[in-house]
């Protein structure tokens, strides 16, 4: 996904890399390789941060991770 401005200039540009058989089913196995890891770049080409969504069968699970692969923040949603 690209987001411009007014100008039509990449403000941020977000990646998420094609992954078979990865997240299109709940009752599938849990385990590291379920994860989806999302790439936040601003200005695009320059990576800022990182969104890991975390299988699980039940809850959200993300981590917010920094340009450094460091985990700022998790985010574990209701449902």
């Amino acid at each position: 996904m690209h987001v411009v401005d007014s100008l039509n200039q990449g403000v941020i540009r977000i990646v998420r890399p094609f992954q078979c058989g990865v997240g299109c089913c709940r009752c599938a196995e849990c385990n590291e390789w379920n994860a989806w890891t999302i790439s936040v770049e601003s200005p695009p080409g320059n990576v800022i941060g990182q969104v890991q969504v975390q299988c699980s069968k039940w809850k959200a699970h993300y981590d917010i991770l920094d340009a450094s692969s460091h985990p700022v923040l998790k985010v574990r949603g209701p449902y």
